[in-house]
Formats: C-alpha cells, sequence, structure tokens
C-alpha cells in the first residue's frame, strides 16, 4: 500500500510539472561540458576521451585520483595549454568503488563548478571516464543535445523496483571511512519517495545541476535524498534518477544516457565469488575481438537512421589499451574519423611506463641512494597494515 501511495504521489507532481525557463548560451548548438574522472595511470590511454570530445565548444573539468601525482601533474600540462577548455580541479579525492563519497564528489563538483566559474557557458554536464571513448563525431552529439535542450536524460534499470532496491543494497546501511566502506546492517527506507534507479552515467542539464547542489536552489526534497544517500553504496546509479523523477521536473525525463555499455553478465561479476566481501556489483567487459567490433558498427549505424533519437549510442565503454589496443586505434581512426598522429610507430603496440624518476623514485633520509625494491616492498605492506589498523579502530569511534 505504501508503494501505490508513492506512485499517486509521484503523478501528482508530475502533473505539475514546467518546463524552466532555460539561459542558452548558444543560439544553435548547446554547449556540453564533461566531467572526466581518471583514476589509472596509463596517461596514453587517459587522453583518449579528451581527443575524441575536444571542440572549441567544449568545456572539460578533470578530476584526478589523490594518488595519482604523475596523471595530475600531465593534465594540469594540458590545462595550461587549452585555459579556456579544460579545468584540472584541486578537489583531489580517492574514491572507493561504489562507495557513498562518490555521489558528494558530483555534487562538489558541480557546487564548484556553477559558483567559481560563472563565466563558463555550458548547457549539460556529462561525466566520463578513461575508458569511455566516441563512437560518433561530435556533430552527432550536437544534434542529440540541441533536440533535447533542457532534459535530463538518465537511463532507468529494466527491474522491477523492489529487485532494484534488493540488488543495489538500498535496504542496508553503509558507513565510509577512509578507503574503506563497511556494512552496518538493515534500514527502513525513505517515506515518501518513489526510488528510481539504473545507469550512473548521466546528461544532466544546468539548471539540474544548480538543484542538485547550489544550497541556495536545494528543496527539502533535495536535502533529504542527500542525507539519506550518504549511506548508501552505488549512491550515483539512483540519487539523480530518485530526485529528477521525484521533483517538480519529472516531465523532463528522457529514458536514455546515449551509452554502449559493453555488459556481459556474469563474465563480469567475479567479484560474486569472494566470500570474504561484504557487497558485491558488476563492471563492464573491455570490447575485444569481432564480435564486439560487429557490435560497435551496428550502433554506428543507427545514427543515419534516425539522428535525433534519444535511444541513439554516442559513447561506448569500455575501452582498455592494455588489454585491446588494436580496438582502442580502430574507434577513433573508423568509427569517429580521427587522424592518428604520421609521427607515432607501432599504433597497435601498447607500452606503459610504470616509473617516473620525478613521483616514483624514493630515497633515503639525508642521503642520494635509492631504496632497494625489497626493502620497499616491505615498507608498504607493514605501512598499510598499520594504516589499516588505525583506520579500524578510528572509524569505530566515530561511528560509536
Amino acid at each position: 500500500m505504501a508503494v501505490g501511495r508513492n506512485e499517486r504521489r509521484s503523478r501528482s507532481l508530475c502533473a505539475c510539472a514546467h518546463r524552466p525557463q532555460l539561459a542558452s548560451y548558444s543560439a544553435q548548438f548547446p554547449a556540453s561540458l564533461s566531467l572526466l574522472k581518471l583514476l589509472l595511470r596509463p596517461c596514453r590511454q587517459s587522453e583518449k576521451p579528451l581527443h575524441g570530445i575536444y571542440t572549441n565548444r567544449m568545456l572539460n573539468i578533470s578530476q584526478r585520483g589523490a594518488k595519482s601525482e604523475y596523471l595530475y601533474s600531465k593534465f594540469q600540462k594540458v590545462a595550461q595549454l587549452l585555459p579556456n577548455n579544460v579545468y584540472v580541479t584541486s578537489n583531489r579525492r580517492n574514491p572507493v568503488w561504489g562507495a557513498p563519497e562518490l555521489l558528494s564528489l558530483m555534487l562538489n563538483i558541480m557546487q564548484d563548478l556553477l559558483t567559481n566559474f560563472p563565466s563558463w557557458k555550458w548547457d549539460f554536464l556529462i561525466n566520463l571516464s578513461e575508458t569511455d571513448i566516441p563512437i560518433v563525431p561530435n556533430a552527432d552529439l550536437i544534434r542529440i543535445l540541441n533536440a533535447h535542450r533542457g532534459q535530463i536524460l538518465v537511463k532507468a534499470t529494466d527491474t522491477a523496483k523492489h529487485e532494484f532496491i534488493k540488488s543495489q543494497g538500498l535496504g542496508k546501511a553503509f558507513f565510509q571511512c577512509d578507503d574503506y566502506v563497511w556494512l552496518l546492517g538493515d534500514r527502513q527506507p525513505m517515506d515518501g519517495v518513489v526510488i528510481h534507479g539504473g545507469s550512473d552515467w548521466l546528461i544532466l542539464p544546468r539548471y539540474f545541476c544548480a538543484y542538485a547542489a547550489l544550497p541556495e536552489q536545494q528543496d527539502s526534497l533535495v536535502r533529504k535524498l542527500v542525507a539519506w544517500y550518504a549511506n548508501v553504496i552505488l549512491p550515483v546509479e539512483s540519487f539523480f534518477h530518485t530526485l529528477a523523477y521525484n521533483s517538480a521536473f519529472c516531465e523532463l525525463v528522457v529514458n536514455s544516457n546515449l551509452r554502449f555499455v559493453n555488459w556481459q553478465r556474469p563474465r563480469g561479476c567475479s567479484c560474486r565469488l569472494n566470500q570474504t566481501a561484504d557487497w558485491c556489483g558488476c563492471s563492464p567487459s573491455v570490447f575485444s575481438g569481432p564480435r564486439d567490433l560487429y557490435r560497435l558498427h551496428k550502433a554506428r549505424l543507427l545514427h543515419s537512421s534516425s539522428p535525433t533519437s534519444p535511444q541513439l549510442q554516442f559513447f561506448a565503454r569500455k575501452f582498455d589499451s592494455t588489454i585491446d589496443v588494436a580496438m582502442v586505434n580502430y574507434a577513433e581512426v573508423h568509427l569517429i574519423g580521427r587522424e592518428l598522429p604520421d609521427s607515432s610507430r607501432n599504433l597497435n603496440l601498447f607500452l606503459e611506463s610504470v616509473y617516473s624518476s620525478q613521483y616514483d623514485q624514493p630515497h633515503q633520509a639525508g642521503g642520494d641512494s635509492a631504496v632497494p625494491g625489497a626493502l620497499l616492498g616491505f615498507r608498504f605492506l607493514a605501512s598499510t597494515a598499520a594504516k589499516f589498523a588505525q583506520a579500524l579502530d578510528r572509524c569505530i569511534d566515530d561511528y560509536s
């Protein structure tokens, strides 16, 4: 009965929905802003999404993992070369997979962007990772966004709501402290709110980002959801969906995120065999081989038959040069028409440097000689064990 009341409430809200007054910053084409979250070390792979989407109408804000000094320095140089289009935030974090902090990361970057960069004119925010590559030219993305200006593009799950809530652990309470997430136990659902969810890859209009992130524009619904999702794992997979469908903007939601995600279950769910994990999710597979090549071409051909359909797929994931660099190069050359540099040799080979003398060469105190590798390994294991014990004690004290 409670679900029925919530569904009636949702329909009544949608009946009052209105299209917001859009302050579009382009008369003909929307300007999009991509939030590029990079956690891996390979610089060449991390540059792929930026190369694929960069135009003078694309603004990019990059977030580095707190432990990735090498990547952070590399992309700071990119930002210096393109100061009007690329910004590398100093708000660096080391997000844990599925952790509640992922939502606060998204909201804080939105708030930082809207507050500190008012001169940046953009209409949509698109979150990306280093494993995303566009499979059609930028002109196709601009055409699609122009056709859906002011709409909220989030992909909903096909799973029934009660099954989704169970599979996502939304009936459980989790607590994050440092780099660890702890399962605390069961908890009651929110009253008067219908849970929605799906993919955590989003395309959000500017006004909706302001509504979700700016305190002066938040209402009681936003504040209630932010507080409740502070103890939710995988929060981005349902927070923005739930907010959009329960708000006055629910009629502006489009069930699409323009993504082609390479799901191959149960192949990507191997961690569920680990009995030591409190919770486990699934991960998409990397595009590799003739079968995946055919699927990418099939998705690409749909753009010619229905060029403005929201069900088109612009970004595909996952691509990984350490697994199949030839697939990455093929997507760039044959799907989006990008020319690879002629000066590059052996493009179908991937060589990754795991050492930088600037960031990776530790020295003994008071001397210039490098610490032997075996001793470094022992120190790493010892320090990791000590940090874990300290974090556990502190987290228990904080929670109690």
